[in-house]
């Protein structure tokens, strides 16, 4: 199998979800002497367009999270064995806000943000805010992302908001969920909100002066 069709493969299983195809891929890749990196990028790239497709109702949730999960399982064969180490872009520190469970949403952003290179720490759902500050302080976070699915647990964010300044904690604190706009994160003091997956990616890396990348040609 030439790089071309291996490069191609990994946007197939990725759309697919196919995590058994996997293993023998890798060992594919190997075989043709593919650069881990490249595949690497080819599968973020792939990534970013699974994440589009869903933000325009072209795909469901449960398509991007097999995607995500693939993506791992990629990530965890290749990172080993990668001759350059891939460019660390920051640490993030992400969860669903205490008193709410739904986090589908907060782990598709979480999965799109390991793939674009950044070490996400994910508490999960119902987070109490001095969860969230004291894994910020042991992880030296550069991002807290605080994640509420209902009116009665957007609160919760303001509290975040006051346990972060309490602390002095040097992080960028980023709010998102269905109920939340704009003019609640800044009523609450949260530096940016994300709008839907892609915008929460888009706003974490312009909160750290980090320029998208060009997309990999494959």
């Amino acid at each position: 199998m030439s790089k071309k069709e291996i490069f191609k493969k990994l946007r197939k299983i990725l759309r697919e979800g196919d995590v058994e195809a996997v293993k023998p891929l890798m060992e594919e890749l190997e075989e043709a002497g593919v650069d881990p990196m490249k595949a690497i990028d080819v599968c973020t790239d792939e990534m970013r367009r699974i994440g589009k497709g869903f933000e325009r109702g072209e795909l469901y949730l449960p398509d991007v999270m097999v995607a995500a999960e693939v993506m791992r399982e990629i990530a965890s064969a290749l990172m080993p064995k990668l001759k350059r180490e891939r460019k660390f872009l920051g640490r993030i520190v992400i969860g669903t806000v205490q008193g709410d469970i739904h986090d589908l949403g907060k782990n598709i952003v979480a999965a799109l943000l390991e793939a674009e290179g950044f070490q996400v720490f994910n508490l999960g759902k119902d987070v109490p805010a001095k969860v969230f500050v004291e894994r910020a302080r042991k992880v030296n976070a550069d991002i807290v992302g605080a994640s509420a699915l209902m009116t009665t647990t957007m609160l919760e964010q303001r509290k975040l908001a006051e346990e972060i300044r309490k602390a002095k904690l040097k992080v960028k604190y980023i709010v998102g969920g269905a109920p939340v706009t704009d003019e609640w994160a800044e009523k609450v003091g949260a530096d940016a909100r994300g709008e839907d997956a892609l915008d929460a990616v888009t706003k974490v890396k312009r909160l750290l002066g980090i320029s998208s990348p060009e997309k990999f040609k494959a």
